[in-house]
């Protein structure tokens, strides 16, 4: 792959180097313009399904893209020169301007392969450990789910699922095909079990109390037929659902753009998360946004009478439209931020790492110019010690490789870790510097 590409916005074209490796591909370019029904991507074949997956309107609006991305970004190599040759893809968000949803419209679903390689456990991470612990008490409290029948969605590692039936004496069911039980976290005693499969319609058994689906919703390209899929899987009375799914305002907003990636096909906003639960057959309990605004969520229960959607839903969908476009045309400035933040960084050969070798790195590593001169990614999951980016072929570390060459500065990909990672490294007596990547350089 080229180490170059092209920048257009606002209609103007620059030229935008990386020199992160073979392996990435910058920014290609961010687009403000409504896109024609059918229209072609000038990088691939693939036509852009520009029709809503959630209200079915079209054509959506596309307002960036990416190209050359890894596309399994959550599963490491085990060798720099295979990590440079990982499977890119390309990313082109567009936004719903009927109902504020957002997708990767020349998202490729064969590409993509989940298998038990795959891994995004956050379960390494005490922040997250506790963020986890109070979910599943506030679930058995508020729904009284004790002694129940409780299903996951995209269970991973098995640590939630077990998490719930512990608390609550119940019994779990949990479906992924990422399972690998020689790496399961289940509780010893949780009365648990777990299918490496996808769960589907044919797998829904209309018994369970609770079903949960975490950080699973924006990996479906086709949501209401997988939301559908839930509601089947729940009794009639009483049967609670529980959907959390990275924000996509608050990504907007808060500039996060290494949450792009390419298993994300589907970024949810809270009109289209509302609009989908209740086209799905559920009445909305309560939705609102957990761990620091990061994700939204929604607690519902199932219904068999329509769901009117809320009178300002029209003008929540076009503040999502104006946030997007906004957020396209300000891509390019937040990547040269963070080029410069890197370059200070490394600057009089300084040594400089980043923490967390999940999603976010991925992209800031392959996107970012000037990324090459950051010497490792260090990672708190011992299953990725020694292992590397895909894309950039950066090597994996672990905490306390730090301690025999420590770093000047720890760059933190998201920053609810930054205050986690900084007690860490002074408790190893590692004296460095700890940015979040979102914090310098902001436009």
């Amino acid at each position: 792959m080229s180490d170059s590409s092209r920048a257009r916005a606002g209609g103007q074209e620059a030229e935008a180097v990386n020199d992160a490796g073979p392996g990435a591909n910058v920014l290609s370019s961010a687009v403000v313009a409504v896109a024609e029904q059918g229209e072609q991507s000038h990088h691939a074949t693939r036509p852009l399904r520009l029709r809503c997956p959630v209200c079915g309107s079209g054509p959506m609006r596309t307002f960036l893209e990416l190209t050359g991305i890894p596309v399994n970004c959550s599963v490491l190599l085990a060798s720099r020169p295979a990590a440079r040759e990982a499977t890119p893809g390309d990313l082109t968000l567009a936004v719903c301007d009927t109902c504020g949803m957002i997708r990767n419209v020349a998202f490729d679903p064969s590409l993509l392969v989940y298998d038990p390689s795959y891994d995004n456990t956050l379960h390494f991470s005490p922040l997250f450990q506790a963020f986890s612990a109070e979910l599943a008490q506030r679930l058995i409290d508020r729904y009284d789910i004790r002694g129940r029948e409780v299903v996951e969605v995209g269970s991973g590692k098995g640590d939630f699922l077990s998490l719930l039936c512990e608390l609550g004496g119940n019994h779990g069911v949990g479906y992924d095909p990422s399972y690998a039980e020689g790496d399961a976290w289940p509780v010893p005693g949780a009365d648990v079990e777990f299918s490496a499969q996808l769960f589907d319609a044919d797998t829904a058994r209309g018994t369970a109390d609770l079903v949960c689906a975490r950080q699973v919703l924006e990996h479906i390209d086709e949501p209401l037929t997988m939301l559908r899929s839930l509601r089947a899987a729940i009794h009639d009375h009483g049967g609670v659902l529980y959907v959390d799914a990275p924000d996509a305002s608050y990504l907007m907003g808060a500039l996060d753009v290494w949450d792009l990636v390419y298993p994300h096909c589907s970024y949810f906003t809270a009109p289209a998360l509302r609009r989908l639960v209740g086209d799905a057959g559920f009445e909305v309990l309560e939705i609102g946004s957990t761990f620091g605004g990061q994700f939204l969520f929604v607690d519902a229960t199932p219904s068999d009478q329509p769901v009117a959607q809320p009178d300002d839903a029209s003008s929540e969908a076009g503040a999502v439209s104006e946030l997007a476009v906004q957020f396209g045309e300000r891509f390019a400035a937040v990547v040269e931020g963070r080029r410069q933040l890197v370059e200070r960084a490394v600057a009089d050969d300084r040594r400089a790492v980043l923490w967390g070798a999940g999603a976010k790195a991925v992209t800031f590593l392959n996107v970012v110019p000037g990324t090459s001169r950051l010497d490792a990614v260090v990672d708190v999951n011992p299953r990725k010690r020694g292992m590397f980016v895909p894309g950039t072929g950066h090597p994996v570390i672990a905490p306390e490789d730090l301690v025999a060459d420590p770093p000047e500065t720890i760059i933190v990909m998201n920053p609810i870790y930054r205050d986690e990672v900084r007690s860490m490294v002074a408790a190893a007596g590692v004296r460095a510097e700890v940015v979040a990547a979102n914090e310098e350089g902001q436009p």
